[in-house]
């Protein structure tokens, strides 16, 4: 998400019993903006056959 120009939190700081995931704040979130960031999250779980995942 971070390549994709999305800042994303770890959501363990925010869960007590629930299995590990991502914090995603969309109060400042347009409705231009859903869409893309939708799209962004949906790669981040499922890259494109044979890619390589990469990280920083």
């Amino acid at each position: 998400l971070l390549h994709a120009g999305w800042a994303v939190a770890p959501g363990a700081r925010f869960r007590s019993d629930a299995p590990p995931g991502i914090r995603i704040t969309v109060s400042t979130l347009t409705a231009d903006e859903a869409e893309p960031v939708a799209q962004a999250v949906a790669t981040a779980l499922e890259p494109p056959a044979g890619a390589a995942r990469t990280y920083v």
